[in-house]
């Protein structure tokens, strides 16, 4: 163990301070740095304060409040409108720039079709002006720009964009707080790429722009000059020509909201090359159930000059409802098959001109007839150079079908009719094209999982029946279930789902309609019933069926009231599969169920029905407390009613009980009117007693009533109804008080206690538990009653018997005024925890005394040590009382009551022993350990203690005296065999705790003062643990550390080693036999300490063996070819040759003797 030594600390703290005080030179240059600081200045603290008046005229301080903030208030209050303000921003100028000279090179290359949607760069640079702080919101619009960049920001603060939550563009947001009250300029710029609709004639550009003061958009354009079509009008025009480039640039001013664009060759150039007219018609179809509503742009190009009115063909059996301007209707002709319109348009320069109308047909909902939705030609331009394409709305539930085998493709539809209702998308590439639609009602789907369950009764059969409804598709009005008619419907709900006044019943099939249609989850529920005959052995009925699209598997719960048994006909069940009733909603305590899972359409249920009896189970434990002149008894009857409820309690109850007078019986907090019934005979009762007992018991419970009868006392039966019928778990308290005669000193009398039991009740348990001042002891007469083993501490004396008995025969005896008047120790735990240089004591006491004080003289540890160097501290019963003086603790009790067990805790801490003792637990040598307890005031009785001695990791505790028992276990670890408490620290509070809450255990247990046996966490430390029987007295004991240990052990074990591999006399069995002797004594006598000593021997006894081995080596005769030769002559005469045969006439051990010298063969 690492022993850390106080200088090391002095070291370590001086290098500290001298690294925090830091070099000298930084002190002296604080003065100059404050000399150098500005003086503060005086200033005015935030917020202001000013003062208002109240409604009680007092001046209350209202903290930054101004005439602005008053101002708003009482417009507020008032209802009056707010001052006009500017918006916090502005958009000045929005500029849009447009390169789209890449789309003529692409067609030059031939890398674009005729007519296709391509995209080409584009550039929109805006200015802001911002009036206010904070974030400000500001619509840029700009829908069908698609940014390929990060935006730049030029300005204070930041600037976010993102999308408008209805898709209509980008969203520009500004954070910046204008200074001086000025207004603050944004400049953002935005880089993306746009569609262009590109034909070898024109290019077509639709851009939604935002509403600024100033806008433009700048179109750069391969062509030179071009005709420009706007939709709407620009306020300002131009065209410039770039000779150096080639091309032109297009600028348009004055431009808000959706703008088409459209740049196409000159008109000149148009007629020289012969370019064809082409029409480009997009349309949507409305679709109602009645009516289909079509709304149609038709785009026509590359008109002559001197078009100005067209001939437009409509969709068969369609009407023209509406023409924007500025188209106008000149005239209607045509069929109902082949309707037409001449319509007045308005071409532009380019030739591009635009027609806006909607027209509308009625359909067949049924679907039998079919509608065409294409139809739009213009007389007069070649049928290949008319495309479109035509999107589907549907509004309600309705479904539209077409043609497998249609020439029209399937496209993706424009962004503004992805919506709600949106079926499909077609588009066509010429004229004539078809597309013929039927409309039928959407199919509605019904899904219906059923819930059952049911109730037997006596008289009927009840059905609760829960349907979750779920309808998809078109709405439902109304489901049908059918049902047996022998079940009578009762009610059918929710009422806010369910139209309850029109619910029908007829032909076994009941209709429910729902309140509105339903689209959509809800839950209807239907209670029926059947009448049941009361002598009806047998049940059977048929589970409900609804008539849906899907049925899921039910639920059905069977259950039966308490008195009543169901065995189920597994002949008779069919499509139900029994479950676990885990798996379903738990049922009512007073009543059985069966649980089954209905997967088929249809099922069946059939049991068998029997009526079981009551059934009453009792336990009876009696709580009995002797006063100085009455007994006053306390029964507690647990009742187990089974199958019927019990709605009256029936008692035995002895004479005596009833003639003190002081019955009462209670269920739970309610007293019981307790009446006498018609008196019965002892027999009588023992026979209904008897009757009530278990098949197995009964003959010899009757034997026992048989040979006990003269013996019962006389007995009444009382009857009380019950305020609630019990059914199940329920308890009866019965409380009387009886007089008793005193008992002389140092006598014993006989004392026959009574008890009341519950009549036609089967009693598996009766206990009863007496408690007495400590001056009387308790016994039992007879055999029928046997002493419960209990720890006696804990507990008051208690006895048990498994037949009933209506009396418990006591002897009470009477002990002497001293024996009454002693102090007992019921219990002590003593904690001594040794660390170097510290001590700390910890003693738990729980006294019982008769006494006012408790008088304890302390140890010479706590007593002598010098002020200041020891601690103390003492309570009672958890509370702080008065610290020792000289050695002497007097505790005064707050009333002097010998049943109460109080709880003494001392606390002591302090400097170990000094000397030799303290040196030796500073740097881990063995020393010895005084161990000394309290010595409480006589007259006093010691009951049992525990003494727990906590020391360093490396200690073992020896010479521990022998009157204590130890209390630990040698148990096998991965280092060898460890010496372990047999108790916890938990164990031994929890201990002391039971004995401090007395026999009854009513108060609560004292809080552990040491605080270590549940609350701190396991400490690296070694714990030994002894117990004994009385006063543990003083004991000196020897801490010594296991180097110590190992080197005693080992270097004894080498020693005995060494001795016997090279002294020959030392192996003779005799020698060896005593030393075998000798360590199996020693231990017998220390079992505790033998495996100690036997691993620290072990290293001892590995270099003792690895000393035979090395000198067996050495020993060993050598094995060349000198073995035979003679041997060379001595130098001394005296010397003779040792013959390598033995001598046939000297023996080997008078020859090993002689003090000859013997030269031995090489």
């Amino acid at each position: 163990m690492a022993v850390f030594f106080p200088w090391r600390l002095a070291l370590l703290v001086a290098f500290l301070v001298a690294v925090i005080a830091g070099p000298p030179g930084g002190r002296a240059a604080e003065p100059r740095a404050a000399a150098d600081t500005p003086a503060a200045s005086i200033r005015e603290v935030s917020p202001e304060l000013f003062y208002v008046e109240d409604d009680t005229g007092r001046l209350v301080p209202v903290p930054g409040f101004g005439y602005r903030d008053f101002v708003d208030l009482f417009r507020i209050k008032e209802g009056l409108s707010g001052p006009l303000e500017p918006p916090a921003a502005i958009l000045e100028s929005v500029v849009v720039r447009i390169d789209a000279r890449t789309i003529a090179a692409a067609r030059d290359g031939d890398d674009l079709p005729d007519r296709s949607d391509v995209v080409c760069p584009a550039t929109v640079e805006f200015t802001v002006r911002q009036t206010r702080g904070d974030w400000t919101l500001v619509p840029l619009e700009l829908g069908g720009l698609l940014l390929s960049a990060p935006p730049r920001h030029e300005g204070p603060g930041r600037m976010l964009v993102d999308v408008d939550p209805s898709r209509t563009g980008y969203r520009a947001w500004f954070d910046a707080v204008p200074e001086d009250g000025g207004d603050l300029r944004h400049t953002a710029v935005l880089e993306g790429r746009i569609a262009v609709d590109s034909t070898a004639a024109a290019e077509t550009f639709t851009l939604r722009m935002p509403g600024a003061v100033a806008s433009r958009v700048e179109i750069r354009s391969s062509r030179s000059a071009p005709s420009v079509g706007v939709h709407p009008e620009a306020a300002d025009r131009t065209v410039e020509a770039e000779p150096q480039e080639g091309g032109s640039t297009v600028s348009l001013g004055g431009l808000a909201g959706v703008v088409r664009i459209r740049i196409g060759a000159a008109r000149e150039d148009r007629d020289g090359r012969g370019v064809a007219a082409d029409v480009v018609t997009e349309s949507i179809v409305r679709i109602d159930g009645r009516n289909a509503v079509t709304e149609a742009v038709v785009r026509l190009g590359n008109l002559p000059p001197d078009t100005s009115r067209i001939r437009l063909s409509l969709p068969p059996r369609t009407t023209l409802r509406e023409v924007q301007p500025p188209t106008t209707v000149i005239a209607r002709g045509g069929t109902d098959e082949a309707p037409t319109v001449d319509l007045a348009i308005d071409v532009g320069d380019d030739g591009f001109a635009v027609v806006d109308l909607a027209c509308e047909r009625s359909i067949d909902p049924s679907g039998s007839t079919s509608f065409e939705a294409v139809g739009f030609a213009v007389e007069g331009i070649t049928a290949w150079r008319q495309w479109g394409r035509v999107s589907l709305l549907v509004d309600g539930d309705w479904r539209v079908g077409w043609s497998d085998d249609l020439q029209l493709r399937r496209v993706d539809p424009p962004a503004n009719v992805r919506q709600q209702g949106f079926v499909a998308a077609f588009a066509y590439d010429a004229q004539p094209a078809t597309l013929p639609l039927e409309v039928r009602p959407r199919r509605s789907r019904v899904v219906i999982e059923p819930e059952y369950r049911y109730d037997v009764g006596s008289g009927r059969v009840a059905l609760q029946a829960r349907f979750r409804v779920a309808a998809r598709g078109a709405p439902v009005s109304s489901i049908t279930i059918a049902i047996d008619p022998a079940w009578s419907v009762d009610e059918v709900g929710p009422a806010g789902s369910v139209d309850v006044a029109a619910v029908t019943s007829e032909s076994g099939e009941i209709v429910i309609p729902f309140a509105q249609a339903l689209a959509g989850d809800t839950v209807v529920e239907v209670r029926a019933s059947r009448p049941l005959p009361k002598d009806a052995s047998r049940v059977e009925w048929q589970l409900p069926v609804p008539r849906a699209d899907l049925v899921g598997p039910a639920v059905v719960v069977i259950a039966s009231q308490s008195d009543i048994e169901l065995l189920p006909d597994n002949e008779g069940i069919s499509g139900l599969v029994r479950q676990t009733a885990a798996a379903v909603p738990l049922v009512d305590a007073e009543k059985t169920a069966l649980v089954y899972r209905l997967d088929a359409v249809g099922g069946t249920f059939a049991a068998a029905r029997r009526f079981l009896p009551r059934r009453v189970e009792a336990t009876v434990a009696a709580q009995a407390r002797l006063d100085s002149s009455a007994v006053v008894v306390e029964q507690t009857i647990r009742l187990n009613v089974l199958h019927v409820p019990l709605e009256f309690i029936e008692l035995m109850v002895p004479r005596s009980i009833i003639e003190a007078g002081s019955l009462a019986v209670r269920q739970g907090d309610e007293l019981l009117d307790m009446s006498e019934v018609a008196a019965e005979t002892d027999a009588e009762t023992d026979a209904e007693r008897i009757d009530a007992q278990t098949d197995a018991d009964r003959t010899d419970a009757q034997t026992d009533a048989e040979r006990t009868d003269e013996a019962l006392p006389p007995t009444t039966c009382l009857r009380a109804v019950l305020p609630t019928p019990l059914l199940g778990a329920g308890e009866i308290t019965v409380q009387f008080r009886l007089p008793r005669a005193d008992v002389p000193m140092q006598s014993t009398i006989p004392l026959d206690l009574p008890l009341a039991l519950p009549v036609a009740a089967t009693i598996g348990r009766q206990t009863v538990a007496v408690a007495a001042p400590d001056s009387v002891l308790l016994g039992v007469r007879g055999e029928a009653w046997r002493r419960d083993v209990v720890p006696a501490a804990a507990s008051a004396p208690a006895w048990s018997t498994a037949k009933p008995q209506h009396v418990i025969p006591l002897t009470v005896s009477a002990r002497g005024a001293d024996a009454a008047r002693s102090t007992v120790i019921e219990a002590a735990w003593l904690q001594t925890r040794l660390a170097p240089g510290i001590r700390e004591e910890i003693r738990s006491y729980v006294v019982s005394t008769a006494e006012s004080r408790i008088t304890i003289a302390l140890p010479e540890t706590v007593s002598q040590a010098p002020a200041g160097e020891s601690a103390c501290e003492v309570r009672l019963d958890g509370e702080l009382v008065t610290s020792p003086r000289d050695g002497r603790l007097v505790v005064e009790l707050p009333r002097a009551d010998p049943s109460h067990r109080w709880r003494l805790d001392i606390r002591t801490t302090g400097r170990r022993d000094r000397g030799w003792a303290e040196f030796a637990s500073r740097f881990g040598l063995p020393g010895g350990v005084v161990l000394a307890s309290a010595v409480f005031e006589s007259p006093v009785l010691e009951r049992r203690f525990y003494w727990s001695i906590h020391a360093r990791p490396d200690d073992s505790l020896l010479g521990v005296p022998g009157s204590w028992t130890s209390q630990q276990a040698w148990r096998a670890s991965s280092l060898g065999w460890r010496l372990v408490p047999a108790v916890t620290p938990a164990e031994l509070a929890d201990w002391v705790d039971a004995v401090a809450c007395g026999p009854s255990g009513a108060r609560d247990p004292v809080a552990d003062v040491g605080g270590s046996a549940r609350m701190l966490p396991p400490l690296a430390e070694s714990s030994f643990v002894y117990s004994g029987v009385g006063s543990p007295g003083t004991a000196t004991a020897w801490l010594v550390p296991q180097w110590c240990v190992v080197l005693l052990a080992s270097g004894l074990t080498l020693a005995a080693g060494l001795v016997v591999t090279y002294r020959v006399g030392w192996r003779r069995p005799r020698v060896l036999v005593a030393a075998v002797a000798t360590v199996g004594l020693a231990a017998a006598a220390a079992p505790e300490l033998a495996p100690l000593v036997a691993q620290a021997a072990l290293p001892g006894m590995s270099l003792a063996i690895l000393a035979w081995v090395l000198k067996a080596l050495v020993d060993r005769p050598s094995t060349g070819g000198n073995r035979g030769s003679v041997p060379l002559a001595s130098a001394s005469s005296l010397a003779r040759p040792r013959l390598s045969a033995p001598s046939l006439i000297v023996g080997a051990a008078v020859e090993q003797g002689s003090t000859a010298t013997h030269v031995r063969g090489a």
